[in-house]
């Protein structure tokens, strides 16, 4: 988290650029993409294949 501030400070110090807040769900999907990756990997790692399905709502 510091580091996304000091990068989000920096961009608006050195070019001038304002903070856009990109919202909670942004933030959420970045997360859940992140954690499939992970998963996806380690599953590689075991010798496993992964197929993505949507769950059911």
């Amino acid at each position: 988290m510091a580091h996304m501030l000091a990068r989000l400070v920096y961009r608006m110090l050195k070019y001038g650029e304002q903070y856009v807040d990109k919202g909670m769900n942004y933030y959420e999907e970045k997360y859940r993409d992140h954690e499939i990756r992970s998963i996806q990997k380690k599953a590689k790692e075991l010798g496993l294949d992964v197929t993505l399905n949507p769950a059911a709502a």
